[in-house]
């Protein structure tokens, strides 16, 4: 195969090799441009990833001790409302002891005043019976007392009659005696 041809040897260039060569230095040119801008522009990327970063980090931070601070907060509301459930039981339980004490208490003064006033309603009931055995007694003292004095009546009736008759036999004697002297005198005078 012998080179008789048009295309030259060595290194004279054609003109479509120049400008491809051109055109390769043009693209590399504009490749090496476009990296170097590339890597600004990942420069300015990684840049703003780490600012967002830090950003979201500060975020993140922030909330994590908002997060806490809440969960503090929560604690200590949890921790309130545990006592004031513990203060609420202790004082229910307060109360219903109190209640069942009253209740008892009341209970107690209650049967205390139910005895005391069974007492009082035996001793009244006791008290009427005795003033009705006293009224009756008195009655009947009243009686023996009103028999008594008809009694004595009668025999103050009796004696009174008993001295008429007794005064009478006396001026009777008295008359016989004064009649029985007469007639001794009018007989000694005989």
């Amino acid at each position: 195969m012998g080179c008789s041809g048009s295309r030259p040897k060595g290194p004279n260039p054609s003109l479509e090799e120049i400008k491809r060569r051109r055109d390769a230095e043009a693209a590399a040119e504009q490749a090496r441009k476009d990296a170097e801008a590339a890597r600004a522009q990942i420069a300015e990327l990684i840049k703003s990833n780490q600012e967002s970063q830090e950003r979201a980090m500060a975020a993140q931070r922030a909330a994590e001790q908002a997060a806490a601070a809440s969960q503090n907060q929560a604690r200590r509301e949890m921790e309130a409302m545990v006592e004031a459930e513990r203060a609420a039981n202790e004082a229910r339980l307060l109360a219903e002891a109190a209640a069942r004490t009253a209740g008892e208490e009341a209970k107690y003064r209650a049967a205390e005043a139910e005895e005391e006033r069974k007492r009082t309603a035996a001793v009244q009931e006791q008290a009427e019976r005795d003033a009705q055995a006293a009224q009756e007694q008195s009655k009947k003292l009243q009686e023996a007392a009103d028999e008594e004095e008809r009694r004595a009546i009668a025999a103050q009736e009796a004696a009174n009659a008993s001295k008429k008759v007794a005064e009478e036999q006396v001026k009777a004697a008295n008359a016989a005696k004064e009649e029985a002297e007469r007639k001794l005198k009018e007989f000694n005078l005989w």
